[in-house]
């Protein structure tokens, strides 16, 4: 049997580990891209638990963003995320060749469309050649990278001919490649 289930999901992520760990950044966008797949099982809205530091009986803790103010890893890979992800946009199923890679794409209202793709080992970097069609056919992208080497950072661009687009995902890294039409 399955069941389907969306809502708000409230106080998600984590109060036992540190929000400055590489780890934790991935875990909780890939839970920001499983919430996000079109169909009947999505969340359409969540509170992240904490955003800022705090302190409980077990002494102080991390969360997004120090009591300074100061962003912690987790904080841009979050905002990352919410580039492609926040506001409502369509979402498409994206599939992968490999367990170790998990993607979603969206649209934005002006026709841009944004491809999330995250990759979890540990040590190799893939080659990812996407292919957008039904999506977009020609255009350019910007790519965005968080990993333990850049935060949320332009890092290059790609350019998509007859729909298909090369770029590569970094071992243990999100990349999100924004897509404009050309012309």
């Amino acid at each position: 049997m399955h069941m389907t289930w969306s809502g708000w999901l409230s106080e998600w992520a984590t109060y036992t580990e540190s929000y400055d760990d590489i780890g934790l950044a991935l875990r909780v966008v890939a839970n920001m891209i499983r919430c996000s797949r079109p169909g009947n099982d999505y969340v359409y809205g969540s509170h992240i638990f904490s955003f800022y530091d705090w302190v409980y009986e077990a002494g102080p803790h991390w969360g997004l963003i120090t009591g300074e103010g100061k962003p912690h890893a987790t904080y841009y890979a979050f905002r990352m995320a919410i580039r492609a992800l926040q506001g409502a946009k369509p979402t498409f199923q994206a599939a992968a060749d490999s367990p170790d890679l998990l993607a979603i794409a969206t649209k934005d209202p002006d026709g841009k469309i944004n491809l999330l793709v995250l990759n979890w080992s540990e040590t190799v970097t893939y080659n990812v050649n996407a292919d957008l069609s039904g999506l977009l056919s020609d255009g350019t992208g910007e790519i965005r990278q968080f990993s333990a080497d850049a935060r949320d950072e332009v890092v290059g661009q790609t350019t998509l001919t007859d729909a298909a687009s090369d770029f590569a995902v970094p071992h243990y890294s999100v990349v999100l490649v924004t897509y404009d039409r050309v012309g």
